[in-house]
């Protein structure tokens, strides 16, 4: 019988864990999950920064094809919406981007001649990490052309 007792309190403290095993295995688990915490946090500052340019982008891309359409740019900003009461624009957008002729070139043969039109359309998304803040990204900017073909009479 005390065999059996002896034997029982051996099983039982081999089960056991001590102190130091415990504080070890909790510190391991909170810096996993501080860890995790950190990667979810920058995650989803990336996202919305991603999503803030490719707003950015969409604008840049309506303005480009509006003037390929053979809008002027005082149309295309009239037409395109402001960053005034719209909250996706005006947290994306550092500005409402420009739009700056480049000039005309002369292609084609003396039987047929074509003019074609340059732009360039700049755009600068905001990269505040707080949407409502306003920091300056780097320009986008995008070189447009539209043809026009003379007709000769």
């Amino acid at each position: 019988m005390k065999n059996t007792i002896h034997l029982l309190k051996h099983r039982l403290s081999v089960r056991a864990y001590s102190l130091i095993e415990v504080l070890a295995a909790g510190a391991i688990v909170a810096i996993g999950a501080g860890a995790a915490a950190s990667l979810s946090a920058s995650v989803g500052l990336q996202e919305d920064l991603a999503r803030r340019v490719s707003v950015a982008r969409n604008y840049q891309e309506n303005m480009a094809r509006l003037w390929q359409l053979g809008l002027d740019p005082i149309e295309i900003a009239a037409i395109l919406p402001t960053t005034d009461g719209n909250r996706f624009l005006s947290g994306a957008l550092f500005d409402r981007g420009a739009l700056l002729p480049q000039g005309i070139v002369n292609v084609g043969t003396a039987g047929q001649p074509a003019t074609v039109q340059a732009a360039l359309v700049r755009v600068s998304a905001n990269i505040a990490p707080n949407p409502s803040g306003r920091q300056e990204g780097s320009p986008m900017e995008l070189v447009v052309c539209r043809p026009s073909i003379a007709a000769q009479y």
